[in-house]
Formats: C-alpha cells, structure tokens, sequence
C-alpha cells in the first residue's frame, strides 16, 4: 500500500474508533482504496446501531452496485431515500438502475426529482436534453402510412420475393433483441449468493435531527478529503 493512502487510512481507522457514526466513512474510504471484504465487515457491524442515518445504507448500496447486485443495491438506495429524501447520490444510482432494466420513463423522472435538489448536476442535465431532443425528432418525422406509400417515397421496387425476404430478416431482429432484452432482465436477480444484514428502514419523529452530524464531525471528514 502506498505510504500516503496508508497513512490516510490509520487516521480515518482511528477517526472510527473514537467515534463509531464514521463507520460509513471509514467503510468507503476502504471501498475505495479496494478493501471491499473489510468494508462490507465495517458496514454489516455497525449499521443497525444508527438506523437514522443513510451513508450506511448508501455505502452498501454503492459496493452491491459494483459487484452488480443491482436487486440489493436498489433496496439500500431506496432504503436511503426514506431517511434523506435528497439524497442526490441514492437517486443517481436509482435512475442508473432503471436505465440497466430499459425502464426509460422511470428513469426520467428520477432524474427530475434529482434536479429539484440538484439543479446544476450536469449529467442529470444532459440526460434530459437528449430525451428532448429525441422526442422533437419522434414528433418531426411522419410514418408512412403503409409499406407500399414508403415504397414509393423511396422509389424501390421490389418483387414479391424480395419483400418476403426483408420481412423474415426483420422479425429475426426482433426476436434477438426481445431475446437480449430478457438476458439482461435476467442478470438483474443476481444476488441470492450475498447476504445482507437486517435493516430497518422505519423512519422517527426526531430523524432530521439524527441524521445531522456536528459541525465538527463534519470538518473532520473534510479534512481527509
């Protein structure tokens, strides 16, 4: 381990044991650096002791979604949301998911929620322009009403033959891509080989106030970054 990143790690390890709310830090931090195994130790110990904070669940959620155990990773994000409404990062994940499943328009509205507590997020930006921009071009483009109308649009002429030879490749495409549609469906239920520790995700009446560090349990972790 480089001297830097292990020096770093020794003062966020001993940040954690002087106060365990740092275990969502010190869990990432680990993540980060590649040490998923004790990471995932860190996280499953000590989540259950603050279950009025959300890093924990979005730590977890994060390393699930980079083993690609989405169905889990989806249940700690959303998890997250339920203690902290905006949180950004949970719905950027949210919406990535959605994109993984092919559910567009789910998709667009998570990132629309996410621009209300994030209106500068660029990405978030973009993905909404695009979407603009498609649709303008769905709504500018006018189908021809039938197979022999584009015909004669494109000035082709084909014979009986022909045609049934398009149409038998075309259907073979779709069947491929209905296919590799219900492949990726299926890798999304991937995650029976990984335990995941109990969570209570009920929410209490003095959870803003739980979920707040200090200012100065926030400057010290500014002060790693």
């Amino acid at each position: 381990m480089n001297p830097s990143v292990k020096k770093t790690a020794g003062k966020i390890e001993k940040l954690f044991k002087e106060d365990k709310r740092f275990f969502g830090f010190y869990a990432d931090y680990l993540s980060e650096i590649g040490d998923k195994g004790k990471a995932l130790k860190i996280l499953k110990e000590n989540i259950n002791f603050f279950p009025d904070y959300s890093t924990g669940e979005l730590v977890l959620g994060e390393i699930f979604f980079k083993l690609k155990k989405f169905d889990q990773a989806e249940m700690l994000f959303k998890g997250a949301l339920k203690k902290d409404k905006t949180c950004v990062k949970a719905l950027k994940y949210l919406a990535g998911l959605e994109e993984i499943k092919g559910n567009k328009n789910e998709q667009l509205e998570i990132i629309k929620e996410l621009l209300r507590y994030d209106p500068f997020d660029q990405d978030a930006k973009n993905i909404i322009q695009l979407n603009d921009n498609d649709l303008s071009m769905s709504l500018d483009y006018e189908e021809p009403e039938s197979v022999f109308e584009q015909t004669a649009v494109c000035e082709i002429s084909e014979d009986s033959e022909g045609m049934e030879e398009k149409v038998q490749d075309r259907d073979s495409k779709e069947k491929l891509s209905v296919q590799t549609t219900k492949d990726t469906l299926d890798k999304l239920d991937s995650s029976d080989d990984i335990e995941i520790p109990e969570i209570s995700f009920a929410g209490k009446e003095d959870s803003i106030e739980k979920n707040k560090f200090s200012e100065e349990v926030l400057n010290k972790e500014k002060s790693f970054s």
